[in-house]
């Protein structure tokens, strides 16, 4: 009997062994099948594909199946970037400043994707998760042509330092908070890719496909000529374009402020421009002869000219131009322009302090640096614009009844406050004034919708248009958007960090098995 006893104490051991063995055999490929698909959504994110999940626009992105065995459906693994499929899903927060809450509470800081694949084998659910970071663009400029420069100094920031200088502070960085940024040329051609003259310092890498003349400057990086050519950023510049949008406006002459999607047609000439989370498209050349301050977006289908500069610290724009870019201002430490430049010709950089980040798609072209400092900054290399439908439709309503009475056209609410629409209204006031307002019913105890008179405030002036009364609903319809959290957006993404990929490097800075039950 005891003999027995032990027999079938072995068969129950080997058995139950045989059980574990093949349980975590099971467990340790679905770890695998997981992997693959993890693997396979980095491929995509490396390839450029940043808008697969959680855009602005409601798509859930695209999901990644793995199968590796065709005729068994039973052993694969997934991954989605839809919250509402009802499995695991991934959350993209690459291109966002904002930190997001992905699956299972997991924090997503901004520029940072957490992914989740689901392995299935045989009735065994393995999750896996990765949070990826996209590490900052390091290079100041970027350029598909030759680069010359001559009195210069590139360098970077750290991420968050930049948030330390005080407004209008002359740029005066200490060794110790300087980072390595540095030069990148795709010129091929016969000839120096890039040459560097008198009284240069880059504190990063110089890198291009071509020779690199380093003449007397210094370079605290590595110089590495011949190297593989790098992908730059594509922006649609035809995407921009704000013909055909509802609430897209035509520029006038004589207007200073950009809110929402304004259009002129041919060349323009203007002094100072405030950017209120607007874009200004011009179809044909585009000159700035004072400063341009604020958060916004210009962009011309030719030339963009810039004599002036930014010099505070919350600015952030971007210049985007299908021809040539050229800023020249009175010296690197009074003339700064803070954002991103972009041009699909050349860059000419002249007594300037540029920070953020430059690119120039001319393959046949010359930068030209003389007398400045170029600055990696990674908040100014991306301007983010999130304009309200709505709301921009009621302010273009007003912009003839504006300008033909000399009357604001705003809302005034029972306290007095009176807050005016475009062309002088502030945007991010008058999103909070819709979100105050929301769902409430206008009256002389809550808000009225008028025009600031000499005498003061008329809610039925004599002058008004069909445009002013087309404004005044829209504004009831903004506030009914608040009201039913419904709120139609238009959103402007220019990322700088993440449209430019030099060898596409992503770094893994969690990846483990997430204890998961589908009961």
């Amino acid at each position: 009997m005891v003999l027995i006893g032990l027999a079938v104490y072995a068969l129950l051991i080997s058995k139950s062994s045989a059980i574990f063995a093949g349980r975590s055999w099971a467990q340790d490929y679905g770890k695998r099948l997981a992997d693959s698909a993890l693997f396979a959504a980095v491929s995509e994110l490396k390839a450029g594909n940043l808008s697969a999940g959680n855009t602005a626009d409601g798509n859930p992105g695209k999901d990644i199946r793995y199968q590796p065995f065709p005729d068994n459906p039973e052993v694969y693994a997934t991954l989605t970037f839809n919250p509402d499929g009802g499995e695991p899903y991934s959350t993209n927060n690459l291109v966002s400043s904002t930190k997001k809450v992905g699956w299972n509470g997991q924090a997503v800081p901004p520029k940072f994707c957490h992914l989740v694949a689901v392995a299935h084998y045989n009735g065994y659910v393995i999750v896996r998760q990765a949070l990826i970071k996209d590490p900052p663009f390091p290079y100041s400029l970027a350029s598909a042509g030759r680069i010359e420069g001559e009195q210069m100094e590139i360098f970077g920031l750290a991420e968050g330092e930049y948030s330390k200088l005080k407004p209008g502070e002359e740029l005066a960085v200490g060794p110790e908070d300087k980072v390595p940024s540095g030069l990148i040329s795709n010129f091929s051609a016969s000839g120096e890719s890039i040459v560097l003259g008198s009284g240069t310092t880059v504190s990063g890498d110089v890198r291009a496909t071509g020779l690199i003349d380093i003449g007397p400057a210094v370079v605290q990086g590595v110089v590495r000529p011949n190297s593989a050519e790098q992908n730059l950023p594509v922006i649609n510049i035809d995407e921009l374009n704000p013909a055909g949008k509802p609430y897209a406006y035509k520029w006038n002459t004589g207007l200073s402020d950009v809110t929402g999607r304004a259009r002129h047609d041919g060349n323009l000439t203007v002094g100072d421009l405030k950017l209120s989370e607007g874009l200004l498209f011009v179809d044909g050349d585009l000159t700035v002869t004072g400063t341009i301050t604020g958060k916004g977006v210009l962009v011309a289908t030719g030339k963009i000219t810039v004599t002036g500069s930014m010099d505070t610290q919350a600015d952030n724009a971007a210049l985007v131009a299908r021809g040539d870019i050229k800023v020249t201002g009175d010296g690197p430490a009074s003339s700064r322009f803070q954002g991103l430049v972009y041009s699909e010709g050349s860059i000419e950089l002249k007594k300037t302090t540029i920070m953020g980040a430059a690119v120039s798609k001319d393959a046949t072209g010359v930068t030209k640096l003389e007398d400045v400092k170029v600055v990696n900054v990674p908040e100014l290399a991306s301007t983010h614009l999130e304009m309200d439908v709505t709301l921009e439709e009621a302010k273009k309503s007003t912009l003839a009844a504006y300008k033909g009475s000399g009357d604001p056209i705003g809302i005034r609410e029972a306290d007095g406050t009176f807050t005016p629409l475009s062309p002088n209204g502030d945007t991010e006031a008058l999103q909070a004034l819709g979100a105050k307002l929301a769902g409430t019913a206008p009256g002389a105890s809550t808000w009225q919708f008028g025009a600031m008179e000499a005498s003061g405030f008329n809610p039925t002036p004599s002058w008004a248009a069909s445009d002013f009364i087309n404004s005044a609903n829209k504004w009831k319809d903004y506030l009914a958007e608040h009201a039913s959290n419904n709120v139609t957006r238009d959103v402007v993404d220019l990322n700088m960090n993440t449209l430019i990929s030099v060898d596409q490097r992503l770094q893994m800075m969690l990846h483990n098995t997430v204890p998961y039950s589908d009961d």
